[in-house]
């Protein structure tokens, strides 16, 4: 019995010293190798300017984004976002974080015009032009929050 214990430690000691050796020798993307890719004239790194995108790239602002529904019962309403601004830069990846339940889902279905009920108020541009439904649903894309339910038969 001890010896199984003895393998279990020995095996667990050699896998986690080869990973450490191996990540510390093996780099995808080293400081050195993006230094190559500046030219030598140059002392700084490229902005995000310079990149050049096969499309039109397109700013996303809105200002004072407010949703509110009809309660289950219908005698009053909740008001789920309340005079939300922001702006979705093009070519910047941006982060939207909040708590479970404080409307991050929400906020991204207004602005894709995938909410039907409620009433909705506020002002989403694109490139400072207010948003219509037609061309926005042609020039952006949406993957909503996908929620898997696993049973087990137990």
């Amino acid at each position: 019995m001890w010896w199984a214990a003895l393998f279990t430690c020995s095996v667990s000691f050699i896998a986690i010293s080869a990973n450490a050796i191996l990540l510390n020798k093996i780099r995808f993307r080293t400081v050195s190798s993006t230094k190559q890719l500046i030219p030598d004239n140059s002392t700084e790194e490229p902005s995000d300017d310079d990149v050049d995108f096969p499309f039109q790239v397109a700013n996303l602002t809105f200002t004072g984004i407010s949703y509110s529904v009809m309660s289950s019962d219908g005698k009053e309403t909740i008001e789920l976002l309340k005079g939300v601004d922001g702006y979705f830069e093009a070519g910047k990846m941006t982060a939207l974080m909040g708590s479970s339940g404080a409307g991050k889902t929400t906020l991204m279905d207004v602005l894709a015009l995938r909410k039907t009920g409620g009433e909705i108020c506020g002002e989403v541009r694109l490139n400072g032009h207010l948003q219509e439904a037609t061309s926005f649903r042609r020039c952006t894309g949406y993957v909503e929050q996908v929620r898997e339910i696993y049973h087990t038969n137990c």
